[in-house]
């Protein structure tokens, strides 16, 4: 039987006790023992009081300093995962970027070789000008043919520093239009770093929302139970109520809580209390 139901077994006793001597006409008696009574229900009110009180501080120190234990380890734990995570998309970028330089290096090698191989075509003026030159000498005008000679290498000359800058300038225009398209895809994985990153930082932060709402709920809750125990010592028929499973887990959500961070047999310090100030100066 329950203490609040053997309680009230005993009220109910003594009321029964007074009762049947006032019926018999002990007056006196059944007033003392009526007052008596009450004393006994008063003091032993106040010592439920006073139990009550120090059962509920307790519960609501081991709830605030698990909460706290329980807050500290959570943010902890939720900024190492995004340091671990921001650390493998760092790498990952690192080596798209590796790859990214490997191929412009390996493109502009290419562009270079395969410019430098090409032919170049003579012009027909500077063909003109060697045919002019061998007609001039076959006619014995070698003075003629000396000027169609030196002619011919000025525009020689001419002809092969044009070809030069033009596989320059071609060499220039690929080499740039590639970097321009490995420069796109660098900015777009540069984006899913930064978003990953974003996102990987608000789902921390929800979980975070989640564990303090759910800290509040669990307040509040223990909060609803620990008035309904103080009004139970005025209202019998609420202490029975009280005394069920549910309101007594609700009411001591304190040591429920520090347990679940403490462990079920063996304590176990938080990170935070053992490297704090390390981690704080890292």
């Amino acid at each position: 039987m329950e203490e609040g139901e053997v309680g009230m077994s005993d009220s109910v006793n003594s009321v029964r006790k007074i009762t049947l001597r006032a019926s018999k006409g002990y007056y006196l008696l059944a007033h003392e023992a009526e007052e008596a009574r009450r004393r006994r229900i008063e003091e032993k009110r106040q010592r439920r009081k006073q139990e009550l009180q120090e059962q509920q501080e307790i519960e609501w120190k081991a709830f605030q300093d698990a909460t706290r234990r329980c807050l500290k380890d959570a943010h902890l734990i939720t900024t190492m995962e995004e340091l671990q995570f921001r650390e493998t998309l760092h790498s990952k970028y690192s080596e798209i970027c590796k790859a990214h330089e490997e191929e412009m290096e390996a493109y502009t090698e290419r562009v270079v070789s395969d410019e430098a191989r090409r032919p170049m075509t003579l012009s027909p003026l500077l063909t003109l000008t060697r045919a002019r030159e061998k007609c001039l000498a076959s006619a014995r005008l070698y003075g003629e043919a000396a000027k169609m000679q030196a002619l011919f290498s000025q525009l020689e000359e001419c002809e092969h520093k044009a070809a030069e800058e033009h596989k320059q300038q071609m060499v220039e225009r690929k080499v740039r239009e590639k970097w321009q398209e490995i420069e796109k895809r660098s900015f777009s994985s540069y984006q899913k770093v930064f978003f990953a990153q974003q996102l990987k930082h608000l789902q921390s932060a929800e979980r975070m929302r989640v564990i303090e709402a759910n800290l509040r709920h669990k307040a509040s809750e223990m909060a609803v139970s620990h008035h309904n125990q103080r009004q139970a010592l005025h209202l019998p028929l609420l202490d029975i109520r009280s005394s069920s499973k549910a309101h007594q887990l609700r009411s001591s959500r304190g040591s429920q809580l520090k347990q679940k961070v403490n462990g079920d047999h063996y304590y176990v310090p938080s990170l935070c209390d053992m490297y704090g100030s390390s981690l704080e100066h890292e």
